[in-house]
C-alpha cells in the first residue's frame, strides 16, 4: 500500500455557522487525509471535524515548514486562495480552488476592480478551479479563468434523513439561510402583505441569523404581518432542520443579486431541501433554473406580483407540487450521492497531482 496522500484545506476563517457543506466535505475522505488551516475564528462557527490549525498571522502561515508534508492545497473560496499563493510559489504544490458565491460575484468589484485583478492571479496559478455548476463555470470564464482548468463538483452535503410526504396544503412556508440581501427575504415579506390584502394569510418561518435581521423585523412590523412571520434564529443541527421540514409545506429561496454584487453559487439550503423531498421555489438568479431544471418552481427574483400569484395558485391547488417533490428526490439521487461526491472530488485531486490537462477546450460561453 502506498503512502497516504495529504490535503491541506485552507480557508481565511474557520467553518461558519452555515457551512455544513464544508464540514461534510472534510469528514468524507478515502485516499486523501484532510487537515484544515485557517487564520480567523468565525462568529458562532462550526468545529472542524478533522485536525485543524489556527495561525495568528499571515507571516506565520507563509513561513510554516509543515507545508512540505502535504501533497496539495485545496483552498475554499477564491479569496482564501490568495493566502495560498506564496505557499504555491515556494513549495510548488498543486492548488485546487473551490468557488462558492461572493468570491466570484462581489469580490471582483472590490477596491475599484483590484479584486478582479487578484482573482486572475488565482486563475493563473491554480491547477484546478472547481465550480458548483455549469453557469458558475461560465461566469468564471467571463472573469478570465481558463476553461480547461474548470471542473464541476459539489461539496459535501449532510443527510437530513427525512422524506416529505405529498403536500396536501400550502399555508406554512419556510426559508433557511443567512439573513443577507441576496437571500431576498424582503421579496417574500412583501408578497405575504399582498396575499393578505387578497384574503390569504400564509405563515412563514425564517431560519437563520445575520446582518439584516433588525431591518427585516422592522419591515414585518411596517407591513403589518407580525402574526404571520416567525424569526426562529440560527440553526446548525439536522434535527432542527428535520423538524422545520416536517412542519412546513414549501421551501422558499428566491435569491437575487445584492447591491454590492454578491450572488449565489448553488445554495446548500436548496440541496438539503431537495434531498428531503421538499417542494422548492427559487428564482432564475445565477442560472438556478438551469441547474435544477424542472425539479423546482422558479419566479423572477424582483417580481412581488409573480411570487404572490404563484403562492396563491399553490394554495388553491397544492397537488401541483406533487411532481416537483418526485423530481426533487430523483435530482438528489442523481447529483447528491455522498459516495459519488467523494469520488468526484478525489478524482479531481488525482488529476491535479498528476498534472493532467484536459484534451478538450473545457467550458465555453455558448
Amino acid at each position: 500500500m502506498g503512502a497516504v496522500r495529504k490535503v491541506l484545506h485552507l480557508k481565511y476563517q474557520s467553518l461558519g455557522p452555515y457551512e455544513s457543506f464544508l464540514e461534510e466535505l472534510l469528514m468524507s475522505s478515502q485516499d486523501f487525509k484532510p487537515e484544515f488551516w485557517y487564520l480567523k475564528e468565525a462568529a458562532n462557527g462550526r468545529k472542524s471535524p478533522v485536525d485543524s490549525r489556527k495561525f495568528e498571522s499571515l507571516s506565520r502561515l507563509w513561513s510554516c515548514a509543515d507545508i512540505s508534508s502535504f501533497d496539495l492545497i485545496h483552498a475554499h473560496f477564491g479569496t482564501s486562495a490568495l493566502l495560498a499563493l506564496p505557499l504555491v510559489y515556494r513549495d510548488k504544490l498543486p492548488l485546487v480552488v473551490s468557488f462558492y458565491g461572493h468570491d466570484f460575484t462581489a469580490f471582483p468589484r472590490r477596491w475599484l476592480g483590484l479584486g478582479g485583478f487578484l482573482l486572475r492571479r488565482v486563475f493563473k496559478e491554480a491547477t484546478t478551479l472547481i465550480a458548483m455548476s455549469k453557469p458558475m463555470g461560465q461566469e468564471l470564464i467571463r472573469l478570465g479563468a481558463p476553461g480547461f482548468k474548470i471542473e464541476i463538483g459539489l461539496p459535501g452535503l449532510r443527510k437530513v434523513g427525512f422524506r416529505k410526504d405529498p403536500v396536501t396544503r400550502v399555508d406554512r412556508l419556510l426559508m433557511g439561510s443567512a439573513l443577507k440581501e441576496k437571500k431576498n427575504h424582503a421579496l417574500v415579506l412583501r408578497s405575504l402583505r399582498l396575499l393578505k390584502d387578497r384574503g390569504l394569510k400564509l405563515r412563514l418561518w425564517i431560519l437563520g441569523d445575520g446582518p439584516l435581521k433588525p431591518a427585516l423585523e422592522v419591515m414585518v412590523r411596517s407591513l403589518g404581518i407580525q402574526g404571520q412571520v416567525g424569526f426562529e434564529g440560527s440553526y446548525c443541527g439536522t434535527s432542527e432542520l428535520y423538524r422545520y421540514f416536517r412542519g412546513s409545506d414549501l421551501f422558499l429561496h428566491p435569491s437575487k443579486r445584492a447591491r454590492n454584487g454578491d450572488g449565489e453559487g448553488v445554495p446548500t439550503a436548496i440541496l438539503e431541501a431537495l434531498g428531503a423531498g421538499m417542494p422548492v421555489l427559487t428564482s432564475k438568479h445565477a442560472g438556478l433554473d438551469q441547474v435544477f431544471s424542472d425539479s423546482v418552481l422558479t419566479v423572477n427574483e424582483h417580481s412581488v406580483e409573480e411570487l404572490s400569484s404563484t403562492l396563491a395558485r399553490l394554495c388553491t391547488r397544492p397537488e401541483i407540487l406533487h411532481p416537483y417533490q418526485i423530481r426533487a428526490q430523483l435530482w438528489a439521487q442523481e447529483h447528491l450521492n455522498p459516495r459519488d461526491l467523494l469520488l468526484t472530488r478525489e478524482a479531481i485531486y488525482s488529476r491535479a497531482l498528476e498534472g493532467i490537462k484536459k484534451n478538450t477546450p473545457g467550458f465555453s460561453l455558448s
